[in-house]
């Protein structure tokens, strides 16, 4: 019996922690920022920069034929 009130209990945690993980990200997506600035600026940052290094790849690559091009925009 116990061991059904354990799979009940966790059951019900996971559950309950997906809802508040739900909860904030539409929360913050209704403010107006996206997810990853609510969690660090720090971390906004350095994904900022990633999008901006991958543009400017986007530019100059952007007439070479190279294997696999169109993985590589898809992925971008």
């Amino acid at each position: 019996m116990k061991k059904r009130d354990l799979k009940i209990f966790l059951i019900l945690i996971f559950v309950i922690c997906g809802l508040f993980l739900e909860f904030n990200l539409s929360f913050a997506t209704g403010q107006g920022e996206t997810a990853w600035e609510t969690i660090s600026q720090e971390a906004s940052d350095y994904l900022e920069q990633a999008i901006s290094k991958m543009e400017e790849a986007i530019q100059i690559y952007a007439g070479a034929n190279y294997p696999n091009k169109k993985l590589w925009a898809e992925a971008i």
